[in-house]
C-alpha cells in the first residue's frame, strides 16, 4: 500500500517536471530568448 502511494507521488512529480520543463521551453520560445 504504502509503496503504491510513493510509486504514484514519484509519477506526479515527474510528469510535474516534464510539464514545468516543456512550459519553460514554450515560455523562452514565446519570449524570443
Amino acid at each position: 500500500m504504502l509503496n503504491q502511494a510513493s510509486f504514484q507521488i514519484g509519477n506526479a512529480l515527474q510528469l510535474g517536471g516534464i510539464m514545468a520543463r516543456h512550459a519553460t521551453q514554450s515560455f523562452i520560445f514565446k519570449a524570443g530568448l
